[in-house]
């Protein structure tokens, strides 16, 4: 494979708020390497899933897949660790929840308790999933999502998730 160098990822802004600071990536290009680049920033997918849906090492990943010039795993550790420590979701009934561990579910549940549907879709489109199969078949603190969602989340979380199992 060819190195591909990408100048995929910049910042849109830094906005601050009461909460905490939030970055906001976006891509210059539609190219599936920017894609994996800002999912592996953001923490939607791990280096490891990567390198396995791309079928390589985790160490040719990191050799082939370039980020605003840095190793791709360089990269997402500069990112990583500030997304979840400052991004924590403030839900319409104001919990502040946090993915407590970097697994993907985890990440899940604090999408789905958000109730921002769309972004849900993405990210379990990312993982090879539907948001059906992740509503049924996945737990969120030994609940079920739906018990999640709705009470951390709201009312309205809840019922737009419940039309999805």
């Amino acid at each position: 494979m060819k190195n591909v160098i990408i100048v995929a990822l910049s910042f849109l802004f830094f906005a601050h708020n009461a909460a905490a600071k939030q970055l906001q990536f976006v891509t210059k290009n539609a190219s599936n390497e920017s894609q994996l680049c800002m999912e592996a920033a953001t923490g939607v997918l791990s280096l490891k899933e990567i390198a396995e849906m791309s079928g390589i090492s985790q160490k040719t990943l990191d050799k082939q897949i370039k980020c605003n010039g840095q190793d791709i795993s360089k990269f997402a550790n500069k990112f990583t660790n500030k997304t979840v420590k400052e991004n924590a979701v403030v839900t319409e009934n104001n919990f502040a929840l946090t993915a407590g561990h970097a697994n993907k579910d985890a990440q899940l549940c604090v999408i789905a308790a958000s109730g921002d549907l769309a972004k849900l879709k993405r990210a379990v489109r990312a993982q090879g999933m539907s948001v059906k199969r992740f509503a049924q078949f996945s737990s969120c603190n030994q609940q079920s999502v739906n018990d999640f969602v709705r009470q951390y989340g709201s009312e309205q979380a809840a019922s737009q998730l419940q039309k999805y199992i």
